[in-house]
C-alpha cells in the first residue's frame, strides 16, 4: 500500500507540489520519499529474489547458511524457544512411537533423530548412537546435547527407572506440544495489534503528509 501510495498517488501531486514554490518539511518529506520510491523501485524484485535464494538455502540441510540459522535462530528470545519445543516434542513423539512399536533403542534413536529438522540440535544428537553402544544409560546419553533441557532427562530418566520410557517421552511430548501451542497463541496475541498499529501508523504518515502539503498549497494560493 505505501508503494503505491507513493508510486503512483503521490506523483499525481508532484507537479502541482513543485510548482506551488512552497517549502515546508511535509512537502519535501513527501516528495522526498515518492522519489525514492521511483528511483529505486527495482530493489523491490531484488529483495524478492534475495529472498527465495535464501529460502532455498534454508531448506538445505548441509548448507553453511542452514547451519548459521539454525544456531541463531536457537538464541532468539521468543522463536528460539518455539523451535526448540518444536524439534523436542518431534523427537519425543518419534522415538515413543518407535519403542511402543518394539523397534531396538539403537534404532530407535537413529531413526528420530532424521525427524529433527533443526540442524544445530540434530548435529548435536549425532554421537547418541555411539553413546548407548558405549553402556551409556538414555538419558544421560541426551545430557551430553546443550539444547536438551533438564526437565527432559529428568523425566525420561524417572521413565528408565520404573521401566516405562516410552510412556514418559509421551509425557515429553504433551507438555512441550502443550507449552508450544500456548507460545504461538501468545505471540499472535501480541503480533496482530502490532501489525495493526504499524500499518495504522505507516498509511497515516503518508495521509497526514499530503494532507499537510495540501495544506499548505491552499494557504500559499
Amino acid at each position: 500500500m505505501l508503494v503505491f501510495v507513493l508510486g503512483v498517488i503521490v506523483p499525481k501531486f508532484a507537479v502541482a507540489l513543485s510548482s506551488s514554490g512552497i517549502e515546508s518539511t511535509a512537502t519535501d518529506l513527501l516528495l522526498a520519499m515518492s522519489s525514492f520510491v521511483q528511483g529505486y523501485w527495482w530493489l523491490l524484485p531484488l529483495l524478492l529474489a534475495g529472498a527465495v535464494v535464501l529460502m532455498l538455502q534454508l531448506r538445505q540441510e548441509n548448507s553453511a547458511v542452514r547451519k548459521i540459522y539454525d544456531q541463531w535462530i536457537l538464541h532468539c528470545p521468543i522463536i528460539g524457544k518455539l523451535v526448540l519445543y518444536s524439534n523436542l516434542a518431534r523427537l519425543s513423539r518419534t522415538m515413543a512411537i518407535l519403542m511402543r512399536s518394539g523397534v531396538h533403542l539403537l534404532n530407535t534413536v537413529s531413526i528420530a533423530n532424521r525427524v529433527v529438522q533443526n540442524t544445530a540440535i540434530k548435529n548435536s544428537l549425532l554421537e547418541l548412537s555411539g553413546e548407548l553402544r558405549q553402556g551409556q544409560r538414555l538419558s544421560s546419553a541426551l545430557g551430553n546435547s546443550k539444547y536438551i533441557p533438564t526437565l527432559m532427562l529428568r523425566m525420561i530418566a524417572v521413565g528408565e527407572e520404573t521401566g516405562s520410557v516410552e510412556t514418559m517421552l509421551e509425557r515429553v511430548a504433551d507438555r512441550y506440544e502443550t507449552d508450544l501451542r500456548r507460545q504461538i497463541k501468545r505471540l499472535l496475541s501480541l503480533f496482530e495489534p502490532l501489525v495493526i498499529i504499524l500499518l495504522g501508523l505507516g498509511v497515516g504518515l503518508i495521509v497526514l503528509l499530503m494532507f499537510m502539503a495540501i495544506m499548505d498549497m491552499q494557504g500559499v494560493v
